[in-house]
């Protein structure tokens, strides 16, 4: 008996379908909205590998050119020291300049590479903007 409840509860059971052209215009649009964020994140991915080739490049050439500096920032440490031999915080820095210079040098690398990732992307990012795509639900 409990089956032929089941049955006709099953039998009287007529859902209300909309249309099928609504249906797949609908479910065109979400495809398509599917798509657009796609496209975005491929190129949100593709715009970061760019800023970060970017800011390798400035990173390295920092560190290059702090590097070639080092010499001469050692030669003006000792003439300094050399000429107030007196002064005690000179005469440290005098004795460590390499240590502080590389540790200025890792520094400034740091920060430009950071800085110039930054401004890349924004960079990249305006010259990429695509027009925002409104979905609306019916």
């Amino acid at each position: 008996m409990d089956n032929d409840n089941i049955k006709e509860i099953f039998n009287a059971f007529e859902p209300n379908l909309a249309p099928s052209t609504r249906f797949m215009s609908r479910l065109e649009r979400n495809l398509d909205s599917v798509e657009y964020i796609r496209r975005q994140n491929l190129e949100a991915k593709a715009r970061s590998k760019r800023a970060v080739a970017i800011a390798a490049a400035v990173g390295f050439a920092t560190g290059v050119i702090f590097s070639f500096a080092l010499p001469y920032v050692g030669h003006a440490v000792s003439s300094l020291a050399a000429l107030w031999p007196k002064m005690r915080p000179l005469g440290f820095v005098a004795g460590n300049y390499q240590i502080i210079a590389w540790i200025i040098t890792g520094c400034a690398t740091v920060f430009t590479s950071l800085n110039a990732y930054h401004i890349s992307l924004s960079m990249l990012g305006r010259a990429n903007n695509l027009e925002p795509r409104r979905c609306s639900d019916e």
